[in-house]
């Protein structure tokens, strides 16, 4: 008996996660809005850091809208409101990117980056050219995002690392690719979280 389940149990160990079960994108949305429960009312202060240029930033999100400051002043930076979208209004971002015919919602799959297992939603893999949001499937949070066209925002936006800030998980290093080789690499320091 041993026998034949050792190498049916051994099998199934090394199957590659290309072969692993991939849930409806409804569950992917689920799992990903649950990580951030409860900043339908926030406020999140923190620092931008780009080489050695520093901004100040202020989220506040009433009713689920968000309102970004930078440097005191609202910000209508369209690479900054995606990273805050992405983070804190999983399912309306979404709906709104397949409402547009930008995202196929019905296509999911898996991809790995950095050893970690990430769903993706839309396109499918790495290689696939077409906008996909990559979600991380163990804790649920972005992980890179192949962003529909628009002026003045990013193609790709990775979410390099993320820290635990009071109860929520927050990015701690996101890369912006603005096609060919304009990349930018911000640093978000002092991360503070409070539920209104």
């Amino acid at each position: 008996m041993i026998r034949i389940f050792l190498p049916l149990l051994l099998l199934l160990l090394a199957a590659s996660p290309a072969h692993a079960w991939v849930p409806p994108t409804e569950t992917i949305v689920e799992k990903w809005a649950a990580a951030y429960e409860g900043t339908d009312h926030a406020v999140i202060e923190g620092t931008w850091r780009q080489g050695a240029v520093a901004t100040p930033f202020r989220v506040d999100v009433q009713d689920g809208r968000i309102a970004l400051r930078e440097n005191g002043r609202p910000s209508t930076d369209a690479t900054s409101v995606t990273v805050w979208n992405l983070m804190l209004r999983p399912r309306s971002t979404l709906e709104a990117w397949v409402k547009l015919g930008a995202l196929d919602a019905a296509q999911t799959g898996l991809a790995r980056r950095d050893g970690r297992i990430a769903w993706t939603v839309g396109a499918k893999g790495e290689k696939q050219a077409g906008p996909q949001i990559w979600i991380d499937r163990q804790w649920h949070t972005p992980m890179r995002a192949v962003l529909p066209p628009a002026p003045g925002r990013a193609d790709v936006i990775e979410f390099l690392g993320y820290a635990q800030s009071e109860t929520r998980i927050f990015p701690t290093e996101v890369r912006a690719d603005f096609g060919g080789e304009n990349r930018r690499v911000y640093t978000i320091e002092a991360v503070r979280f409070e539920k209104r």
